[in-house]
């Protein structure tokens, strides 16, 4: 319906109120995505940096010097 000339002559404010939706709508797939596979790493031990350093949930690693060793 967007490529239609029926579409092109509707008025920009109904275009803008007619594709903003469909973005929301896009956007919230693609976060519920990530955040679904942020969780499976999670849940599988995945992280990003190495237990060495003493990394805590939400603070990143406590013992920085390990982390260049």
């Amino acid at each position: 319906y967007v490529y239609t000339d029926e579409f092109k002559e509707r008025s920009l404010l109904y275009r803008f109120f007619y594709v903003y939706p469909s973005f929301f709508t896009f956007k919230t797939r693609i976060y519920t995505g990530m955040m679904l596979s942020e969780s499976v790493c999670e849940m599988a031990g995945l992280g990003a940096y190495p237990t060495s350093c003493d990394p805590r949930p939400g603070h990143g690693p406590m013992d920085y010097k390990k982390t260049t060793e």
